[in-house]
């Protein structure tokens, strides 16, 4: 009788029964049979075919080395992806309330986060003029039209302030929080070109750049990262700051009557007295 070679592809659990049928079979060989014995052939071919129907469940294979640190990792993993999640979700939770609010209740976080962002937008502002007056562009025929506005694709484009043919400025909708809902006029950004700064070098008219109701948290805020100080810029006169930075009425000029404390500084954000919104302004253009 020829056996080949046993196939170890079979795995560990065919690899006992080979061995198991192997044994078996050679006590069979070795049987009364061998001698002439026929009952003991009968016998024996009777115990031999008992012996293989005892089939017994191969033992379990035991993990390959490695194998568990490798299931460990994998668990460890799972657990990093499951708090990074948990995070997210209470990070974006924490903005969405305070979105929810208006503006109130911001965190310290939030406020230099919407800071950052209004100073930021002011710097392009004025990186965008500084550009255009190189260019060729001046005071007098820059336009500040807004993409919503219908002539806006109107000829001639170089000289407009928003258009991608012009100045290419990126306009951005107010978003509240750092603008508060307002009316009359309603919050966002505008630009003004018919007032005096006074501490520019004269009496021309300066262009300024303005976030108009904004928070008053995130207003002292801008006035911490320009000052080092939560320094309250107090704009007097009632209706004064919507007339100097919303465009809103008769023009005035900003000067050390209309705000003391505002001196010297070519940006700030500044609230009435008594006033639940602030205003951030930026000079663009000096003259």
């Amino acid at each position: 009788m020829t056996l080949n070679r046993l196939d170890y592809s079979k795995g560990r659990g065919q690899l006992n029964s080979d061995k198991l049928f192997l044994s078996r079979m050679t006590a069979f060989m070795h049987s009364p049979r061998e001698r002439g014995d026929k009952g003991g052939s009968i016998s024996a071919c009777a115990m031999f075919a008992n012996s293989m129907e005892d089939t017994t469940t191969p033992p379990s294979i035991p993990p390959l080395a490695g194998e568990e640190t490798k299931e460990r990792s994998r668990g460890n993993a799972m657990i990093y992806i499951l708090l990074a999640l948990a995070l997210l979700g209470a990070l974006t939770m924490t903005m969405m309330r305070g979105n929810e609010t208006g503006g109130d209740d911001l965190s310290e976080d939030q406020k230099r986060l919407y800071a950052t962002q209004l100073i930021a937008q002011a710097a392009s502002a004025k990186q965008v003029m500084d550009q255009m007056v190189m260019s060729g562009s001046n005071f007098n025929n820059i336009d500040f039209v807004v993409p919503s506005d219908p002539t806006f694709n109107d000829a001639p484009l170089i000289h407009k302030f928003y258009h991608p043919a012009g100045g290419g400025m990126v306009y951005k909708t107010p978003a509240t929080p750092p603008f508060i809902t307002y009316n009359d006029p309603p919050q966002g950004w505008y630009i003004s070109k018919r007032s005096n700064v006074e501490w520019t070098p004269t009496t021309a008219h300066d262009v300024i750049f303005t976030a108009y109701a904004i928070s008053p948290d995130v207003c002292l805020h801008i006035n911490k990262i320009i000052t080092g100080t939560e320094t309250h810029f107090e704009h007097l006169g009632g209706t004064s700051q919507r007339i100097l930075f919303a465009n809103y009425a008769a023009a005035q000029n900003l000067d050390v009557t209309r705000c003391p404390t505002c001196s010297g500084y070519p940006q700030a954000c500044v609230m009435n007295p008594g006033s639940a919104v602030g205003s951030y302004y930026a000079v663009i253009l000096a003259r």
